[in-house]
């Protein structure tokens, strides 16, 4: 073989090579449904009203177009509690809290994702709860949470 043959075979391995590293790398995907939603802040709904403001889903690779991994599906629900509340609650908490100045009664099991004050004064509590994919499927932002829908039901 010549040397040019040689160099040849080289490069093209080298290319080859570097596209089956880039083919393999794994990817990940986001998705987050953030259609226009209007969360009443005059508590029309109730002191337990909850509402579904947005979904995201994300995690997971793709590796040559098969995707692995664990991906996580994610409602934010959105809901009033006790004034004193946003002062003690922090993001990235775990709700249901055991602080004092938060005494809501809505069904929420997740992580604190948002704090404000309401208009009203009542503070303004956002969480982003994991559930199904079947049940991130069903859920639309605007639905009130916890929703009926029995793909939404946790199992406990």
């Amino acid at each position: 073989m010549s040397r040019e043959s040689i160099a040849g075979v080289l490069i093209g391995t080298l290319v080859v090579g570097i596209l089956v590293v880039v083919a393999l790398a794994p990817g990940s995907t986001t998705t987050v449904v953030l259609p226009p939603i209007e969360f009443d802040v005059t508590e029309s709904g109730g002191p337990n009203a909850a509402v579904v403001i947005s979904k995201n889903e994300s995690g997971g690779s793709s590796i040559l177009g098969f995707r692995i991994g664990r991906t996580s599906y994610l409602v934010h629900v959105q809901f009033f509690d006790e004034p004193g509340c946003h002062a003690v609650v922090s993001s990235g908490e775990r709700w249901p809290t055991s602080h004092e100045e938060c005494r809501s009664t809505v069904p929420v099991r997740g992580q604190v994702s948002g704090i404000g004050i309401a208009p009203t004064g009542r503070s303004m509590i956002g969480v982003e709860v994991e559930v199904s994919d079947t049940c991130y499927e069903t859920v639309t932002p605007g639905d009130a949470w916890p929703t009926s829908a029995p793909e939404c039901v946790p199992a406990d």
